[in-house]
């Protein structure tokens, strides 16, 4: 099939039609394509987009408002081409796609995506994450920092003057209970019987059982000791591996008095008038807590009077080190960033000032944070699982070596060699096939070994939560850290002192002071100026 070329002309009308323009175009530029089996025979036929048919000479194709004509004029070169394409062009680009029938279109291609979930855990895991969310909101619906002072003092009944006298403290005392954080719940059966049954143990414990039913009764009128000898060492090493499990715990469980520790014993507070030191735990809402240089804080406060330029460092909450302005006023609505509260746990690094309670004990944000931090994880660490797969493993293997034991006993050696084992020996064979799969002094040494990088990390003033953390600290190859004051000390002290020529540390400066010399002098004026120029206090807690 042969079309003679052409040249197209591309003429653009407007809808009044007052103008028309053309351009020419080259023959390549424009190819037949059969849509449709035999669409390229007629010429005459002119289809409109979307028809979808075959399309042929001066196609008129709208295009909004404005309308596109190609003009096929003879040319006196020609194509032959079995197949060939007509690519129309419109003023501004190809002309829009056809129109497919609905029941012609291509459906797509949807792949569902399956993920298996262990629900095993999920539900404590739901709870935890359920209890964090419902104590970030309590925090975030803290108002304190938005209320004037009067307000305040208002709402907490107290007064700036007086204080609280002696039977409000009691009464807040026995209703919201002393300024403390609770211990987290400690379910001591199901911690017994994880201890016991965990691990070996119950595999252990089962083995020691049916020895001692091996020897009594089933092991006859005398039955041997060696029997009972078995069974008491496989209680031993079950009560050896739960006592070990059990001291992991107990040395893990006293992060909690480490973080009770971080808050101060006494403060000092303005009751019936005076001003008086209480211990901390007895703090209760509404007490006028008077706040100095080095104090540590032992409630959420809010500041209700300045002293000087009150400055106060959150690192233990925030993790940064830099000293917060104390304010009476509002400077955000965020209470975690706002200046006019000090938090439990904070310490004042300068200046002084007045501030009324607001929270204490577990209501505080160190104590809301604290429990969150204290709340038992759900799931197992990498080792954890490694192990329990470890024991499904042996555990399987020797149940499979134990059965078939008893089948070949019950059926071919008990029938044919009834006096060659009794039932009493087949029972201690089971047992010592059972325990010779158990690797006894696994879980005692995993827990050694943990313990003892937990003691070189304390020794370094590093404690872990639990000895899960070393684990974890122990697949890290490098840890970048940029806290200053938070990992560090962040202590202004004295390194060098140059008087009269004469540059010494403070150890070597110590030694010249006694000295009768003008060096000697010149440093006793530097002790005495450092003595007397100086803030700091003695606090016996700390």
């Amino acid at each position: 099939m042969s079309h003679p070329a052409t040249h197209p002309t591309l003429e653009k009308e407007e809808t009044s039609g007052s103008s028309t323009q053309s351009h020419d175009r080259s023959a390549d530029a424009v190819e037949e394509y059969d849509l449709e089996k035999g669409s390229g025979k007629d010429d005459d036929q002119h289809a409109t987009p979307g028809a979808g048919v075959g399309f042929a000479a001066s196609p008129v194709i709208p295009y909004g408002g404005l309308v596109t004509t190609f003009d096929e004029s003879a040319h006196d070169r020609k194509m032959k081409r079995e197949k060939t394409l007509e690519r129309t062009y419109s003023v501004d680009g190809r002309r829009p796609p056809l129109k497919v029938p609905v029941a012609a279109r291509l459906t797509g291609d949807f792949r569902t995506l399956s993920i298996q979930l262990s629900t095993g855990g999920l539900a404590d895991e739901k709870d935890k994450k359920k209890s964090q969310k419902q104590a970030l909101k309590a925090i975030s619906e803290l108002d304190w920092h938005s209320l004037s002072v009067d307000e305040v003092l208002t709402r907490l009944s107290a007064s700036t003057t007086h204080g609280l006298d002696s039977d409000q403290v009691k009464r807040r005392l026995a209703r919201y209970g002393p300024n403390k954080m609770s211990k987290p719940p400690s379910p001591w059966l199901k911690k017994v019987a994880t201890y016991i049954f965990g691990g070996f143990g119950s595999l252990l414990l089962a083995a020691a059982v049916l020895t001692v039913i091996a020897w009594r009764p089933l092991g006859g009128p005398n039955p041997p000791p060696s029997v009972l000898a078995l069974a008491i060492v496989l209680f031993v090493v079950n009560f050896v591996s739960a006592s070990f499990n059990a001291w992991q715990d107990w040395s893990t469980s006293r992060v909690m008095a480490s973080i009770s520790g971080m808050l101060p014993s006494d403060v000092t507070v303005i009751r019936n008038g005076e001003r008086v030191s209480v211990p901390a735990v007895d703090l209760v809402q509404g007490d006028l807590v008077a706040l100095s240089l080095g104090q540590k804080m032992a409630a959420d406060m809010r500041i209700i009077k300045l002293d000087g330029e009150l400055k106060f460092d959150r690192s233990v909450l925030t993790g940064e080190s830099d000293a917060i302005s104390g304010s009476i006023d509002k400077t955000d609505e965020n209470y975690l960033e706002t200046k006019n509260v000090v938090m439990a746990g904070t310490s004042c690094v300068g200046g002084g000032g007045l501030a009324v309670v607001t929270s204490t004990g577990d209501a505080t944000v160190f104590g809301r944070l604290a429990k969150m931090s204290s709340a038992p994880k759900t799931g197992m660490t990498t080792l954890q699982k490694e192990i329990f797969y470890f024991v499904i493993a042996i555990s399987s293997i020797a149940g499979m070596l134990c059965t078939v034991a008893v089948i070949i006993w019950a059926a071919y050696l008990r029938p044919k060699h009834p006096d060659f084992m009794s039932v009493s020996q087949l029972v201690v064979n089971v047992v010592s096939i059972a325990v010779s799969f158990v690797p006894e002094g696994l879980p005692i040494a995993v827990t050694l070994s943990l313990t003892i990088i937990a003691n070189k990390m304390r020794q370094s003033k590093v404690l872990c939560k639990s000895l899960s953390t070393c684990e974890t600290l122990g697949s890290i190859s490098v840890l970048c850290a940029d806290k200053t004051g938070t990992l560090t000390k962040n202590n202004m002290v004295a390194v060098s002192v140059a008087v009269h020529g004469f540059e010494s540390n403070p150890a070597d400066a110590t030694k010249h002071i006694i000295m009768e010399t003008p060096i000697g002098s010149a440093l006793k004026q530097v002790q005495f100026v450092g003595a007397v120029c100086n803030g700091a206090t003695f606090d016996g807690a700390t």
